[in-house]
């Protein structure tokens, strides 16, 4: 039974427009979620909110179904985690900007602090897919928990590496979890929900937009100890969680591949970057603390289930709904988190001061393209370097 509190606090996640910042704001002004239902336009005027913001929190906490949504919890077999629960993973309480609340559908495993993530491309080479399923199996018998956004690819070998060898695996949705994204992987998110969790910060209606991958990453870098690249294209939107991992002082491992090869060239990067270059399953267990019961590991291990069947969602069928939504986070990825340019973000940084700033200033400011101030504000919000404020105002986290 969802106490009063917890079902405010459900409400405010669902009033479109409202972010997460926002909501700390009202809460810390009035005392709880329940108090911040009540307020009226005058309370939120008087606490500097812009005009807007009022407007759009007054109308929206009446348009929302907080019926509806509590029917989806329900009918999904979902948990709802607030950030003050015992149960919250403790993790994702050091992030800049952690959920308030988590929809939680599964199990959540012990010893969730060793987690590992895998990614790469949702379009693997046939050696990326046989490696990211050897990885996740090595990992997962040493006692490790596999973390990753569970798209095709990469993503799903890795969790099938996983289930296949008897661990723990952990999804982190950007999308609300009364969707199935990508529609390939439903039977496997269904196995993950018996023995590991399916997690999502996102309301249950709230459909796989590309604009949510950011932040999602986020909570896949801050909740593992490390981070494991397999394959990864120049422009790869992956390599955003193997860069904020890097960021909070944690390992990131990257699978060397063929010199020229397509899949090769972020990997490339990222070991001219300073990230560890790894040439073999065992290679990468040696440098990881062992948990639990090891279990002996066969490297020549014969995978249980059709490599072809696992991928076809998104590669033999381009008439499947699911793709043209991967293609549209795939473009999103590319202006958001590729890693904006050093000189960039310095320029941003500069503008940006401890004194609130709209958006619209830090463009005209910077003298740079909205579309490149927008990406790089996304990266130094997700980063924990800047805040966003109510009504796009921007400031840095040292104030």
């Amino acid at each position: 039974m969802l106490s009063n509190e917890v079902k405010s606090l459900i409400h405010l996640n669902i009033i479109p427009g409202i972010g997460s910042q926002t909501v700390r704001t009202l809460i810390n002004a009035f005392g709880s979620a329940e108090q911040v239902l009540g307020a009226q336009k005058s309370d939120l005027k008087a606490l500097g909110l812009a005009r807007d913001v009022c407007q759009q929190f007054i109308s929206g906490k009446s348009s929302v179904s907080l019926e509806h949504e509590l029917e989806l919890i329900d009918k999904f077999n979902c948990q709802v985690v607030t950030i003050d629960d015992v149960m919250y993973p403790q993790p994702l309480r050091q992030i800049c900007d952690p959920p308030l609340i988590l929809y939680a559908r599964g199990v959540l495993p012990q010893n969730i602090d060793y987690s590992l993530a895998v990614v790469g491309s949702s379009r693997p080479t046939r050696s990326g897919e046989r490696l990211s399923y050897d990885i996740a199996c090595a990992v997962a018998r040493s006692g490790w928990k596999i973390v990753n956004g569970g798209l095709d690819g990469v993503d799903a070998c890795a969790h099938q590496g996983a289930l296949d060898a008897g661990g723990r695996t952990v999804v982190i949705m950007g999308c609300g979890l009364s969707f199935f994204y990508p529609t390939s992987n439903e039977q496997l998110f269904e196995k993950i929900a018996t023995s590991g969790i399916l997690l999502s910060e996102y309301p249950m209606a709230m459909p796989p937009f590309g604009a949510n991958v950011p932040r999602r990453n986020r909570l896949i870098s801050g909740l593992t100890l490390g981070t494991v690249v397999v394959e990864a294209t120049e422009r790869s939107g992956s390599s955003i969680t193997a860069r904020l991992a890097a960021r909070r002082g944690k390992d990131v491992f990257v699978v060397s591949g063929k010199l020229g090869a397509n899949m090769s060239k972020g990997v490339c990067q990222l070991i001219s970057s300073g990230f560890i270059s790894i040439h073999s399953v065992d290679e990468l267990l040696s440098q990881l603390p062992r948990v639990g019961n090891v279990q002996p590991y066969v490297t020549d291990v014969h995978l249980p289930f059709s490599v072809d069947g696992l991928v076809q969602g998104n590669r033999r069928h381009p008439a499947d709904a699911s793709l043209k939504i991967e293609e549209n986070i795939e473009k999103t990825v590319l202006v958001t988190d590729t890693p904006s340019d050093e000189s960039e973000e310095k320029i941003v940084i500069s503008v940006i001061g401890a004194d609130k700033i709209h958006i619209d200033q830090i463009v005209r400011h910077a003298n740079l393209p909205a579309h490149k101030v927008s990406g790089v504000l996304t990266m130094l919000e997700i980063n924990g370097i800047i805040e966003q404020l109510p009504g796009k105002f921007y400031r840095t986290c040292n104030h």
